[in-house]
């Protein structure tokens, strides 16, 4: 027991020495960063935190529930840490969100919106927040609350997903790497659809996996969670239309990975086709109300208009090519219909650099820029906690998302290649994530876009940790008893 003990506080020790050291380097190597010492001595103070809890969690391991409350408590405080002493302004779209939110409550939208309808993302995640709006009134602070309700159900979804693939200890870690991800905490103190778009992903994959990994019985549980992850995909496409990758991940890891049978893939497949086609039909049902349009039959059309512009983003020239075309249009399918067949233009122009032109835009999903943007856009601070430079917040945000992607991009490569290596069915989550990464190298990329993907980049990464951990020891056991072999 005493060996245990001390062998949970190296860990423990260990793991908030490793960020430390990180951040400090940063500042060596990044010497033109401005160093706010007031931000990084409150985010060691959070890793020391998280690192006790840890320690506790791990000595007592406690049961599950008793677990996902104090992970979720603890998530729920660094985002209150953050959001009560930091008011951020909100930019472009996500000003857009809270207008349409308060509109929609106060019943102020009047006659047909063509830009809405255009873009029916602008009005579902709205219409969701005016529904707390009519009872809890029009602050911005309610959606600020129910962000961080989403960002406490992630984390501990997190915990539960990770469960399904490794031991306590490791999903307890993914989990608190997902609760101090900057990404998670300053996003979730603004108006955005990303983190309930991410969540009902990720709940979707848990409880795939989950059923996946039963098989059928007569009490059916392994139905009723495939039947909870069709159910939670179409809440996912209800925020975010590119939800149809996770349709198609779900589908095609059910053909693969379900042998010998061929009734039992079939049923589920078309379960979740079935629940996908109704939430969709709800979902267009809502904005046609809404906006007095029907939703664009090819929705897909301006985003792959800008993402075959020369740097696949939002751009002042395609804007006013949009504002052109829109001021013209009797309806959304015109709009979208024009900019995809303009899209497909400007792809056959680009011809044989097409391969370089979507891998520069692989860029997206490691550039942190966008988050020190919105963490500097602040209508007020506490000057006790948060300092006026973002020197502190660039460091920090820089660090710590580059060392969860680097780990993340390699075990996106190695572990599925362990996992077909020994055998072993490659998750679904896996094929979400390539999908989505090769939708966007096609589609618009936006930096905001890649918020959602940051608590599987903790999942990937803690999962390329816990395989070379697990070699890593075995290799070192076989080398002791082969000592120990030869010693006798």
């Amino acid at each position: 027991m005493r060996n245990n003990l001390i062998a949970r506080i190296v860990e423990t020790m260990l793991i908030a020495f490793f960020f430390i050291v990180l951040i400090w380097f940063a500042h060596i190597f990044m010497p033109s960063v401005l160093f706010s010492m007031q931000v990084v001595v409150v985010f060691f103070g959070i890793v020391f935190a998280a690192a006790i809890l840890f320690f506790l969690l791990t000595v007592y391991r406690p049961s599950k529930g008793v677990t996902m409350a104090c992970i979720g408590l603890f998530s729920l405080g660094v985002c209150l840490l953050y959001s009560l002493n930091v008011r951020l302004w909100y930019e472009g779209d996500l000003a857009f969100y809270l207008t349409n939110a308060q509109g929609l409550t106060n019943e102020t939208f009047t006659g047909p919106l063509l830009y809405q309808g255009i873009f029916p993302h602008t009005v579902t995640y709205p219409a969701f927040l005016a529904v707390f709006m009519r009872i809890f009134g029009t602050s911005d602070v309610v959606a600020i609350v129910i962000n961080h309700c989403i960002v406490v159900l992630l984390v501990e979804t997190v915990y539960l997903y990770a469960s399904l693939f490794m031991s306590y200890k490791w999903a307890l870690l993914t989990a608190l790497l997902v609760a101090l991800h900057p990404y998670i905490w300053i996003y979730a103190n603004t108006i955005n659809a990303e983190l309930a778009f991410g969540l009902f992903c990720l709940f979707s994959l848990y409880a795939y996996q989950h059923a996946h990994a039963t098989t059928f019985d007569k009490k059916s549980t392994p139905f009723v969670f495939y039947s909870l992850a069709a159910v939670c995909c179409a809440v996912a496409n209800f925020f975010r239309p590119v939800a149809i990758i996770l349709l198609v991940a779900l589908c095609l890891h059910q053909v693969m990975y379900t042998r010998g049978k061929v009734i039992q893939p079939l049923c589920v497949i078309g379960v979740f086709v079935l629940i996908f086609a109704l939430s969709s039909s709800v979902t267009h049902k809502i904005v046609e109300d809404i906006t007095k349009y029907p939703p664009p039959t090819k929705s897909y059309g301006w985003n792959l208009y800008v993402g075959a512009s020369a740097n696949g983003r939002w751009n002042k020239e395609d804007a006013e090519e949009f504002a052109r075309v829109e001021k013209d249009a009797y309806n959304p399918s015109d709009v979208q219909q024009y900019f995809a067949s303009k899209a497909l233009s400007r792809y056959k122009k680009i011809g044989i650099g097409l391969p370089g032109h979507s891998l520069d835009k692989l860029r997206t999903w490691v550039k942190s820029e966008y988050m020190v943007k919105v963490a500097s856009q602040r209508v007020s601070a506490s000057p006790a906690f948060f300092a006026d430079d973002m020197g502190g917040y660039q460091t920090i945000i820089f660090v710590y998302d580059s060392v969860i992607m680097a780990m993340a991009f390699l075990g996106c490569f190695l572990i599925p290649l362990l996992r077909m290596r020994g055998r072993k069915p490659i998750e679904a989550t896996y094929f979400f994530f390539a999908g989505s990464v090769s939708l966007f190298m096609i589609l618009e990329t936006a930096p905001r876009y890649t918020v959602s993907y940051r608590p599987l980049f903790c999942i990937f990464a803690v999962q390329l940790l816990h395989v070379a951990y697990t070699k890593g020891r075995a290799w070192y056991l076989v080398r002791k008893e082969r000592r120990d072999v030869n010693g006798c």
